[in-house]
């Protein structure tokens, strides 16, 4: 059985994943590198399919870690 605080922290690790991938569009956006930049780039060339290909996958990256820690979570209450 684990500790009970394992549960938190791998929540609070998934969490904070998830923040950092969101942050690195939003700081690319305003100006610094990041996802952001390039998706501020390709708006900028009228690269739709390459935008969407961004915007998909910071979507299914934040819906694999919310899954993960579902996972984790429920494998540590067992």
């Amino acid at each position: 059985m684990a500790p009970p605080s394992a549960n938190h922290l791998v929540t609070y690790t998934l969490y904070r994943f998830e923040i950092c991938v969101r942050d690195t569009v939003i700081v690319g956006v305003v100006g610094a590198a990041g996802l952001g930049r390039l998706l501020n780039e390709r708006l900028a060339a009228f690269d739709f399919p390459v935008v969407a290909s961004v915007l998909l996958m910071s979507l299914l990256v934040s819906l694999a870690v919310e899954t993960l820690g579902r996972r984790v979570r429920r494998g540590l209450r067992a």
